[in-house]
């Protein structure tokens, strides 16, 4: 049953079939038809884009096969660890693997496991630059796989033989090999492998100029697979599964621009980001389908916002690419695109050295970075405004109260847009109200919160700090307290007359007992990027995490995942904090502390992109709640926050950190 399930691309049943297997085979100790079962669960996790947990079943797998001794069934394990070595980018581990798992499919004559293994070495080795042995591992594959009337096999040799030719630039070729294999997907209900051969077809199409028809087969690839989009999915298992598909949605983008399809292309790019979250936020509510071109222009309207959509393309499509959608609340639609070649990595070491330089303090102890640095920083984040503000300025409200929603992509959701300089050296906050969102159709889903007369604001600061051990120094870590964050709860609780949870009684325990009958939530201490917590296979899931006081139930750090199961109702969640609006980045958005929060019902968070400075972050979060009180919504109330920052604290390190993720009302 998980097999099959497996081939129809029904990852959840089969994940549950197999776990049946399992535990039925686990207490009849048959280790043998255990180490099968594990195999095939590593195949699971490989489809789901879960690498570390596919490893994890392969190597136990491979464990009890080795107490055995059989030759084949270790070389199918061998050659699946390869192939895991492979996704990875660790092609000569890769080929290591492989070459162990062609020479014990031969000692133990398994013609269909060398099929596979020799499929396989062809694909790594185009992927060292070998393209003579990279076309004789394939045809040797193909020849091997049709002498066994093995149709799988079969479809794996022809997706790599017309790989080969692709990448030689004999397009017919490949195409003829794609057609082949899409054929016999087809007639065996192989659907992911159908849905990723019509990407294939697409890509050629598109290489050969002929856009109809690229378009015609990427639209069959993507509605094959969100046919394959299981509800029964978690969370988790969406995102990364997501993130096996954005090349076809990417190049789509690609295809529609150049025929001049730019609304499509905008429709195309929401439909491929930011759709595990979207279905997260929708729990309980109506379903997720796809937003068309008058659905985003009404998500502007009704949110009365300009909203902002970044795509940024890599080189693995061709010219890298950069395009934006401008959709004012009025309807009208500004584009731009711009070819990136020989630009793209200049463009991603901006990124990547401006948000290092602006990480550099940490709350609680923090170090002045050197003038030279500061100087440097300053062209970054000039740079930055010409590649992603100055193209689209003039379609941009003037109004600088009116509300500018940010949709970044990959590593732009760590540019700080708040602090990009234009050519007159002024901050785009001076000129713009702004606040972020994973996509638009998130956005859509984000409403403020209903509101509940009896419920009350929960203030955290300073708790007393918990130790976590760190594996790359080899010591427990005693977080240190932050004597700022403390007279900031204290100053923001007063405004609300309530009473804060300070020191020893900020207990894990205690915060997670009230955080769902919140109506606002401000936590000032300690954030952890990397803290994560553990799942069952022992990798770390969502990371991120808050320190809090421990207990004798808790360990003081309340986790992204811990974040996720809390039903919450908060109009507003401040994590008043280093890092809390950081995690991992996928096509999916930010996987950390923003997403869980929101996700369990939470209207917007107001959270960081780098370390913040202790007495910085306090005066600024006091004007923030100092400004909403004379009537601003959160996004207004936090550029006039910054801008009053600014004046006493001029460096963008010290004010320009925080974002503001969902709903502004």
């Amino acid at each position: 049953m998980g097999i099959t399930y497996d081939y129809g691309g029904q990852y959840a049943k089969a994940l549950n079939a197999y776990g049946e297997a399992l535990t039925l085979l686990t207490q009849d100790d048959n280790s043998s038809r255990v180490a099968v079962v594990q195999n095939n669960l590593g195949a699971i996790y490989r489809n789901l884009g879960q690498y570390p947990q596919a490893m994890e079943q392969y190597q136990q797998s491979l464990a009890l096969r080795e107490q055995v001794g059989d030759p084949a069934e270790m070389s199918t394990i061998l050659n699946n660890i390869g192939e895991i070595e492979y996704l990875m980018g660790n092609y000569a581990e890769a080929e290591a693997h492989y070459q162990k798992a062609l020479q014990l499919a031969r000692v133990g004559n398994d013609k269909a496991g060398e099929a596979s293994v020799l499929s396989n070495l062809g694909q790594v080795a185009g992927a060292l630059q070998q393209p003579e042995q990279e076309l004789s591992y394939a045809q040797q594959a193909l020849e091997l796989a049709r002498e066994l009337d093995d149709p799988f096999r079969e479809i794996t040799a022809l997706n790599n033989l017309g790989a080969v030719y692709q990448s030689q630039g004999k397009f017919r070729e490949a195409v003829v090999q794609y057609q082949a294999q899409l054929s016999l997907a087809r007639q065996a209900r192989f659907t992911a492998l159908e849905a990723e051969t019509l990407g294939k077809l697409g890509s050629v199409a598109y290489q050969r100029g002929d856009l109809p028809a690229a378009e015609t087969y990427l639209h069959q690839s993507i509605t094959v697979l969100e046919s394959l989009r299981a509800a029964e999915l978690t969370d988790t298992s969406k995102r990364t599964f997501y993130e096996t598909q954005r090349t076809a949605y990417d190049l789509l983008q690609r295809v529609l621009v150049k025929q001049g399809k730019t609304n499509q292309a905008l429709e195309i790019s929401e439909r491929g980001r930011a759709q595990a979250f979207a279905e997260l936020l929708a729990a309980g509510k109506q379903g997720t389908p796809p937003l068309d071109m008058d659905a985003l222009k009404q998500v502007a309207k009704d949110y009365d916002t300009t909203l902002v959509e970044y795509t940024l393309t890599g080189p693995e499509l061709g010219l890298p690419y950069l395009y934006i959608w401008v959709i004012s609340p009025t309807g009208e639609v500004t584009f731009h695109a711009e070819s990136l070649d020989g630009q793209y990595k200049t463009l991603l070491n901006h990124v990547s050295q401006t948000h290092t330089t602006l990480g550099e303090r940490t709350r609680g102890g923090f170090t002045l970075s050197a003038q030279p640095e500061m100087l440097l920083l300053d062209e970054h984040l000039q740079a930055l405004y010409q590649s992603l503000i100055a193209p689209i300025a003039t379609a941009l409200p003037q109004d600088p109260m009116a509300r500018v929603t940010v949709i970044p992509q990959g590593s732009l959701f760590l540019v700080p847009f708040v602090a990009l300089r234009d050519d007159q050296g002024r901050y785009l906050i001076e000129a713009h109200t702004l606040l972020t969102a994973p996509s638009i159709q998130s956005l859509a889903l984000t409403r403020p919160a209903a509101g509940n007369p009896q419920a009350s604001p929960l203030i955290v600061g300073n708790p007393t700090m918990p130790s976590y051990w760190n594996a790359s120094q080899g010591q427990e870590i005693l977080l240190r307290p932050l004597a700022g964050a403390e007279q900031e709860a204290q100053a923001v609780a007063q405004r609300f007359n309530t009473q804060p949870l300070l020191g020893a009684a900020a207990t894990e325990t205690q915060v997670k007992q009230a955080l769902p009958s919140a109506s606002l939530v401000h936590l000032a201490t300690h954030g952890l990027l990397e803290y994560g917590q553990p799942e069952a296979s022992g990798v770390e899931d969502l990371p991120g995490a808050i320190a809090l006081t421990p207990d004798d139930q808790e360990d003081g750090f309340l986790t992204a995942t811990e974040l996720s199961t809390l039903p919450l109702q908060a109009n507003l969640v401040v994590l008043s904090a280093c890092d809390t609006g950081l995690g991992q980045i996928t096509g999916d958005g930010v996987a950390g502390l923003s997403r869980s929060l929101l996700g369990a019902g939470a209207s917007s968070v107001l959270v960081s992109l780098w370390a913040v400075p202790d007495a910085p972050t306090a005066a600024l979060m006091v004007e923030f709640y100092n400004q909403m009180e004379q009537g601003l919504d959160k996004a207004q109330a936090l550029r006039q926050a910054m801008l009053v920052t600014l004046e006493n604290h001029p460096e963008p390190e010290d004010w320009a950190a925080f974002t503001l993720v969902g709903n502004a009302q």
